[in-house]
């Protein structure tokens, strides 16, 4: 497949290792590609892009206020 796509198979193989390989135990907050770790992009880490985005997408659901306030934690 071209560029940076994988076929399904390869894919979902790539997603259960990272979920269940025992080596991923407790790794949490990571970005991977084509199954390595990468840096995610810089805009990625600005906090006040994070709460923009949160704000539209619970406005644009329909999601309440206390529906919100539970999920904006995780």
């Amino acid at each position: 497949m071209p560029g940076n796509q994988n076929s399904p198979r390869k894919s979902g193989k790539r997603l259960a290792r990272l979920a269940y390989a025992p080596e991923y135990e407790g790794v949490t907050a990571r970005y991977f590609s084509q199954g390595t770790p990468k840096q995610s992009s810089d805009i990625s880490y600005d906090t006040e892009k994070w709460a923009d985005l949160w704000d539209t997408s619970t406005r644009l659901s329909g999601l309440d206020g206390t529906e919100a306030s539970v999920m904006k934690g995780v």
